[in-house]
């Protein structure tokens, strides 16, 4: 798992020659203001444990814990799926933008995973 955390704070850090706006795969450059407003969403549920939607096998009372202990890292937005795609965008975001408002607080909530 320090791995993968590892692997998405290296994504958030600011590489060489960053563009101003990331392109998107089939529509035009990602804006700044769009891209702040991800990132709050993102930044708004990615450690707030509860609500939660837990769905896991239980094979004994010990399994049955909080959604930071069953899954650390990804805890947060609802379920650790959706939490998995904010780090991601969070990630995505900051090496895109690194020089935004929101890059900051995008870094600090990926090392605080």
């Amino acid at each position: 798992m320090k791995r993968l955390l590892t692997g998405l704070l290296a994504l958030a850090l600011p590489a060489v020659g960053a563009p101003a706006a990331a392109a998107g795969p089939s529509g035009p450059p990602l804006e700044v203001a769009a891209a702040a407003r991800f990132a709050a969403l993102a930044l708004e549920c990615v450690h707030r444990e509860y609500p939660n939607k837990i769905g896991h096998v239980m094979q004994s009372d010990a399994d049955a814990r909080p959604p930071r202990a069953l899954t650390p890292a990804f805890y947060g937005c609802y379920d650790w799926h959706s939490s998995v795609h904010g780090h991601w965008l969070l990630a995505r975001l900051a090496r895109s933008f690194p020089d935004a408002e929101f890059a900051a607080a995008a870094r600090a909530a990926l090392a605080a995973a």
